[in-house]
Parts: C-alpha cells; sequence; structure tokens
C-alpha cells in the first residue's frame, strides 16, 4: 500500500521499490496453523482438514515464504515487454501501415 501511495502521490519509483523491499521482510499475519502439515485455516477446529491430526491448530505465524511483494519488486525490474519467469505476453498487435508508408513501400 505505501509503494503505490509513494507512486501515485510523487511518482517515486525507487521510493515505491523501496517500500516493496521492505515488505519482503515482513513476517505474514498469523492464522491457525496446524503443527503437523503446516496447513492454514480460516479458522479453529477440532482436527485439521488437510491431515486429520486432532488437536493440532495453533494460532501462530506460517513459516517465511515468498510473498506477493517478491513478485512486485520483480515486476518493477522487468523491462517493458519483457516476461517475468512464468508468464507469458500476448503477440505483439501488427498494426497496418500508413498511407505515406504504403505508397513508400510500393515504389
Amino acid at each position: 500500500l505505501m509503494a503505490r501511495l509513494e507512486e501515485a502521490e510523487h511518482g517515486d519509483g525507487e521510493a515505491a521499490r523501496r517500500w516493496l523491499e521492505r515488505s519482503l521482510a515482513a513476517p505474514a499475519d498469523p492464522g491457525w496453523i496446524c503443527g503437523a502439515c503446516g496447513a492454514r485455516h480460516q479458522g479453529w477446529m477440532a482436527d485439521c482438514g488437510a491431515c486429520g491430526a486432532f488437536d493440532a491448530l495453533d494460532w501462530r505465524h506460517p513459516p517465511a515464504e515468498p510473498t506477493l511483494a517478491a513478485e512486485s519488486v520483480l515486476a518493477l525490474e522487468a523491462a517493458p515487454g519483457e516476461a517475468l519467469e512464468g508468464e507469458t505476453l500476448p503477440p505483439p498487435v501488427e498494426t497496418p501501415p500508413s498511407d505515406g508508408e504504403a505508397k513508400v513501400q510500393q515504389a
């Protein structure tokens, strides 16, 4: 959110990038995590819906893993028209030549 504000209000891409990099080190929000399999749940239950372990859900921070912010930082580094890893770009749109270009090509 801070990166978006920095970019929108001040047009400062470098400050936005710093906010995104800072967010990479932020811990994930706590939640109900299964101690047996690590599955995350919306609410507490007696047994884990993923592995069936009984009384294994604890309210805690999940283990660190890459976040969407990491993808945002990569998106800032990609050159326009360059695909990120795992991303496909649509084919370039070909525009018909203008009348002046058509006459030059025919000559």
